[in-house]
């Protein structure tokens, strides 16, 4: 029997409807507090890390395989890019990219081992998850780097023009570059090809090594821009 069309619908979108109903319970409960300017940039600042994180993931998902290591990854990078700010003294700018340059190696090599050696997506950057922990507490020591960081670095995460948050800009404009490559561009259709059938995309003429590993290189930068913004 057909379900009904509401049905339908919370089935489709349930996390949409679900977001929407924690709104309006708690512009309700709140309504001098929760519905403002203030506490919505503040709630759009403190979840831009994490949407960009989850962006990243989707690329090597929607290819049928999963990466563990994009938290670790960006973690690993903002605490690059603050050390090397304060104990090396590199310009901000440099050590961003430097920053995303080390994760773009981390997402070289899991996708190296993903698509060419053939291993386990799974096992493979939650051994890249580990040896990354172990890199962020070789380098800090487990000390908090809170000294030497520039006012411009802090600014790119605390910033907010004409009241929006620098960093919900950056995850709009990741994701509307992300929805245009995905959907209008032979890459995007590329990445659903090879999560529907590897073996029938490779028989296709597609370069199924190369795009996965391409896919977790892009995880792996776009979290260490997330991990940046959260430093």
């Amino acid at each position: 029997p057909r379900r009904h069309p509401a049905v339908d619908l919370l089935a489709r979108n349930g996390i949409i409807v679900a977001l929407v109903l924690v709104v309006v319970v708690f512009a309700v409960l709140r309504p001098t507090t929760f519905l403002t300017v203030g506490n919505i940039g503040s709630i759009l600042q403190a979840n831009s890390s994490i949407a960009l994180m989850a962006l990243g993931l989707m690329i090597p998902l929607i290819a049928g395989n999963f990466d563990l290591s994009v938290a670790t990854v960006a973690a690993f990078s903002g605490i690059l890019a603050t050390g090397l700010m304060a104990k090396q003294g590199v310009p901000w700018g440099a050590a961003i990219l430097i920053a995303i340059a080390a994760a773009a190696v981390v997402g070289v090599v899991n996708g190296y081992l993903v698509a060419v050696i053939k291993l386990n997506s799974l096992v493979v950057t939650l051994a890249s998850q580990s040896v990354l922990y172990g890199m962020i507490l070789l380098y800090t020591q487990g000390a908090v780097v809170y000294d030497g960081i520039p006012t411009e670095f802090t600014t790119l995460g605390q910033g907010r023009p004409f009241g929006i948050p620098i960093p919900f800009l950056v995850v709009l404009l990741a994701a509307l570059l992300l929805w245009f490559l995905l959907y209008y561009r032979p890459m995007g259709r590329r990445l659903y090809a090879i999560g529907g059938s590897a073996d029938a995309a490779r028989l296709m003429g597609i370069k199924v090594d190369r795009t996965v590993l391409l896919s977790f290189v892009a995880a792996s930068v776009l979290a260490a821009i997330g991990g940046c913004l959260q430093m």
